[in-house]
């Protein structure tokens, strides 16, 4: 169970808009914090320390918090290589790993 410098930590951190896109976890031991999880970057990262050191009742922070970029984030998606330029159909199950916004992208076009 959460305790409630966690909770209020918790809370601190999704309404802040520079630290609402972190996925973290809070662990308090008596004041002691640490912060876990990933941020989209080391500005939002160091955000949510500083939001944590503020919070009355802690007496220190430190954090294991990863950098995770969004264009790093890859995923698989079926390719076209081969297809008619009109149809946008695969004629294969060719499967290639592509970063996200690429994908995106493509989708968009109608290409996956």
């Amino acid at each position: 169970m959460k305790s409630e410098l966690a909770k209020r930590i918790l809370a601190a951190l999704a309404e802040d808009e520079r630290t609402q896109e972190i996925a973290i976890d809070v662990m308090d031991n008596n004041g002691v914090v640490t912060l876990i999880g990933k941020a989209p970057s080391n500005e939002a990262k160091n955000h949510a320390l500083e939001i944590a050191a503020q919070q009355p009742g802690v007496t220190s922070v430190s954090g294991d918090i990863k950098i995770k970029h969004m264009h790093d984030t890859l995923i698989g998606a079926v390719m076209d290589d081969d297809s008619d330029e009109t149809s946008h159909q695969p004629n294969d199950d060719t499967v290639r790993t592509v970063p996200v916004a690429a994908a995106l992208g493509a989708q968009q076009q109608g290409q996956i």
